[in-house]
């Protein structure tokens, strides 16, 4: 049985306290000392020595597991055994009251303070310190997962177990005409690659639409190297002059833009040039007349455009793409500046801290209500650039097991509620769900949720008797 932890007033003010010394550690190692501080600090009395120190041996194991274990980058396990460490604290300040009345009273005098229903009499140890603490006495036994074993700690407290793709290192080059581009290709594929991370244990068995491919990615990378940058060199007077302004030999392509962030000159000129190239991209309106007459006005692709769409066309459905048009054009042209990268990582933080508390809770979590991370993405598309909220909700579906293409439809009303409104305002979430083959998975992910939900009620029942 799992509670919400409600923390009265005093224990709201410790744990603020607590919390802000959490998140003031800046490294694993260093987050594992202060949260055993921590917790020593919270259960000092004599009565409380046991659960101290098996509380205190689970997370110094689960923290140092994680940090070993491939596939996450380093600051990404940090925000997420920060989230973990605050819960712990919680359970403790909630809990602790109990561990010494637990020591000294008969098992039928011990309540939970906010639960005091016949099943719910804490006995000799509460519930989820006694969690923590049988995990901890498993994990002695248990290799770690750095060493090829299961998680110690096993599916309670395991985050949801996302692959973050990372850009290429930085690369030194002889000379500006071989730097720019590299450097502008460096910085556009901290974007794409935000939109490339993947959960390993889910194939929805649908080819991915096309900003969260590396296939789509590396084609962009080819427009931007023979068509974007030749245009921005050619018609730039600005980039023309940045070249002969400094010795750029050895300067890497994360250096370059160090320098460039503090010449506001430089940055305006290269802003404007990346903007100038990728608007001659554009369709352009021409006047027909038909034969009878008639005038109309239609939108014609450049030379230009029709080689981006070749270039940029998929190959035996690596991804899907709709026929790139002007939102296309607004959207690639957004990658360079537009796109703050630590604000979309704080916001894909946010939504998978919220899927796993509503849809996916581990032990240590609160439950969050009905609807939160729905609510939660339509935040997102407030804040983040226009046309890239459709790709953080197809995210989700890629990333989370359980926000299945029902749930994602489900969603799309919120945009809209007739088809041509939602087709208007999330064009790339509409085209992905009627594409080929979403009828097949829906029906596969349906099957999927029936056998979950008649599992859990089969445990409850289970647990019940």
């Amino acid at each position: 049985m799992v509670w919400a932890l409600t923390l009265d007033p005093v224990q709201s003010a410790l744990f603020e306290e607590k919390a802000a010394e959490i998140d003031a550690v800046g490294g694993i190692l260093s987050l594992i000392d202060v949260t055993r501080t921590i917790i020593g600090s919270l259960l000092k009395r004599k009565e409380d020595e046991p659960h101290r120190e098996k509380t205190q041996r689970a997370i110094q194991r689960y923290m140092l597991a994680t940090m070993n274990a491939p596939g996450t980058p380093m600051g990404e396990k940090l925000v997420n055994l920060k989230e973990f460490a605050k819960q712990t604290v919680k359970i403790v300040l909630v809990e602790r009251p109990l561990i010494a009345k637990a020591t000294s009273e008969e098992p039928d005098q011990v309540r939970r303070q906010a639960d005091t229903a016949p099943e719910a009499l804490a006995g000799h140890e509460p519930t989820q310190i006694m969690a923590l603490e049988s995990m901890a006495e498993e994990s002695d036994a248990a290799p770690a997962v750095a060493n090829g074993g299961g998680d110690c700690l096993s599916e309670m407290v395991k985050p949801t177990s996302i692959v973050v793709v990372s850009p290429a290192p930085p690369q030194k080059f002889d000379s500006f005409r071989i730097l720019f581009p590299a450097a502008v290709c460096y910085r556009v594929e901290r974007a794409t690659c935000f939109f490339q991370r993947y959960n390993s244990g889910i194939d929805r068995g649908l080819p991915r639409p096309f900003l969260l491919s590396k296939a789509f990615a590396d084609r962009l990378y080819g427009v931007i190297n023979q068509i974007i940058v030749p245009a921005m060199v050619s018609g730039s007077r600005n980039i023309g002059l940045l070249e002969t302004s400094q010795q750029w030999a050895g300067v890497n392509t994360a250096e370059f833009w160090d320098i460039i962030d503090r010449d506001e000159r430089a940055k305006t000129g290269i802003s404007a040039a990346w903007a100038a190239a990728w608007e001659n991209c554009r369709q352009r309106r021409e006047n027909r007349i038909a034969k009878d007459g008639t005038k109309t006005t239609v939108l014609v692709a450049s030379p230009v455009l029709l080689k981006i769409r070749e270039m940029l066309a998929p190959t035996k459905g690596d991804f899907t793409i709709p026929p790139i048009r002007n939102d296309e054009i607004t959207l690639f042209a957004s990658m360079l500046y537009e796109l703050d990268m630590d604000k979309m990582d704080y916001t894909w933080n946010r939504l998978r801290q919220l899927y796993e508390q509503e849809l996916d809770r581990r032990q240590y979590q609160d439950k969050a209500r009905e609807g939160a991370l729905r609510d939660s993405i339509l935040s997102a598309f407030e804040i983040v650039p226009d046309l890239t909220g459709d790709f953080l909700a197809l995210l989700c579906y890629f990333c989370f097991d359980n926000f299945d293409l029902s749930l994602l439809e489900r969603f799309t009303h919120n945009k809209g509620s007739t088809l041509e409104q939602r087709q208007k305002r999330i064009p790339y979430l509409m085209n992905f769900l009627s594409g080929e083959g979403v009828a097949e998975a829906r029906r596969r992910e349906q099957g999927a949720r029936a056998e979950r939900e008649a599992e859990q009620k089969a445990r409850a029942a289970a647990a019940r008797a």
